[in-house]
């Protein structure tokens, strides 16, 4: 089932204002501080007015880096890499084709600060680059590196376009101790205007480390 802009967005407004009533229930886990999230993840398409095409899921990594304001507030900034939607055209003319590109967001989180596990809903706004291409490499580009000359494959590339993107979701930090949590959220991508259609769900995993 392909979840809805509006539902995803009244489920996160609702964890936002909820959490003002636990504000004050985390002591040892809640200091306000920077901090770091390294991790990965997978994205799952909810393209729109693609119902017939066969398209793939991505891998690819995120990281993060903010300040937690208060108990119950974070802002973040996230960059998301994406290796690539495999388009299966069917056409063996054309081939599969590829949509990969990066994502940049500003997020602010609401936690529910209940000491080492910490729900949080998030909203972020920011741009997004995406890349249609050939899934498969048409040439090979050779260059010398440290140890000798190394060699790579070049895709063609047959679109691209830059657009402002939205997200939101929600996730948790697990702490194993002050300083280091695990870090588990989905978020739904919604780009606007000419990357409208490329709507995704992404799972991230990752590890927090608060300094």
């Amino acid at each position: 089932m392909r979840m809805t802009g509006v539902t995803g967005l009244a489920i996160v407004m609702a964890l936002l204002m909820v959490n003002l009533a636990f504000a004050d229930s985390c002591e040892d886990y809640c200091d306000p501080g920077w901090y770091l999230v390294v991790g990965g993840l997978t994205g799952f398409e909810q393209f729109r007015n693609t119902e017939e095409a066969d398209i793939g899921t991505t891998l690819g990594f995120e990281l993060r880096g903010g300040y937690r304001v208060l108990k119950n507030f974070a802002a973040e900034g996230e960059i998301d890499f994406l290796s690539g939607f495999r388009l299966r055209t069917g056409d063996p003319t054309v081939g599969d084709l590829e949509v990969d590109g990066t994502v940049f967001t500003a997020n602010v989180r609401g936690y529910l600060p209940f000491e080492r596990f910490q729900p949080y809903g998030l909203l972020g706004i920011g741009g997004m680059y995406a890349r249609l291409r050939t899934a498969e490499a048409v040439g090979t580009i050779c260059s010398p590196g440290f140890y000798g000359w190394w060699c790579n494959g070049v895709y063609g590339k047959l679109d691209d376009s830059t657009d402002f993107v939205a997200k939101f979701g929600g996730g948790f930090d697990i702490y194993v101790t002050e300083h280091v949590a695990i870090n588990l959220d989905a978020a739904y991508v919604m780009p606007f205007d000419k990357l409208s259609e490329l709507r995704y769900i992404t799972f991230n995993w990752g590890a927090m480390f608060r300094f």
